[in-house]
């Protein structure tokens, strides 16, 4: 079974998703997007097992201090294991995020290119459990030496984004050769689309995270734990 993992994308401070309302109109859930830890708080009654949080502002090189801030705040106030994707351009900002509590840093390919030594420093202090690296899908020959330099320097997880099932499927000797864990990334619209992930078995794959479609009450069950939630959710 696939460990799904909500992603919320974070821009000057507030979640830039909205849960859908089911029909109550007390816009409960369209209040949440301006408190992140609550938002957070929901999903985690919701079972999440872990959260990755998205800054935006950090990719278009924006002020984020508002997201840092945030970042602190939630940790602090929620129990839940946080990755971060963040578009890291200093070996400080590791640091900064290990400080506050990220569980797991998401970096680029081309960051862990031009800091390796630094990056293996910081995974033998940390672990190395502790860091993905993002990679969008390309040709096999240029996947595969890719998979080479990741898994010579220790890393054994990356996350995968853009791809569809064929993609996998080309990828599947490559994947189990190399024995890196794999995190998918967005790809998936409806409840048919992740049973048929589930069900396609992919060596490694064990983990997707899921952005606006998880908040478009398209799977099972969401609808009525929704409507409960609309209701008891001001004074939980």
């Amino acid at each position: 079974m696939i460990l799904i993992i909500p992603s919320i994308e974070l821009k000057n401070g507030i979640c830039c998703q909205k849960i859908n309302e089911i029909g109550s109109g007390l816009e409960v859930f369209q209040n949440l997007s301006e408190n992140p830890s609550r938002f957070i708080k929901l999903l985690r009654r919701e079972n999440a097992k872990s959260v990755c949080l998205i800054d935006s502002d950090s990719f278009d090189n924006s002020n984020n201090y508002d997201n840092w801030e945030v970042i602190e705040q939630i940790k602090l106030n929620t129990d839940i294991p946080i990755q971060l994707n963040y578009n890291f351009r200093s070996i400080d900002d590791l640091y900064k995020a290990k400080q506050i509590g990220i569980s797991r840093i998401i970096i680029s390919f081309q960051f862990f290119l031009e800091n390796v030594i630094e990056i293996i420093e910081f995974g033998n202090k940390f672990g190395f459990s502790c860091i993905s690296i993002k990679l969008m899908f390309s040709k096999i020959l240029e996947f595969e030496n890719i998979l080479k330099i990741i898994s010579k320097n220790n890393i054994y997880r990356i996350v995968l984004t853009p791809y569809n099932i064929n993609d996998l499927e080309s990828l599947y000797n490559l994947i189990s050769k190399y024995k890196i864990k794999i995190t998918l990334q967005d790809n998936i619209t409806s409840s048919k689309e992740l049973i048929n992930l589930n069900k396609s078995n992919f060596p490694n794959i064990d983990s997707l995270i899921l952005g606006e479609a998880l908040y478009q009450n398209v799977f099972p069950c969401q609808a009525i734990w929704r409507e409960i939630e609309e209701i008891l959710e001001p004074n939980i």
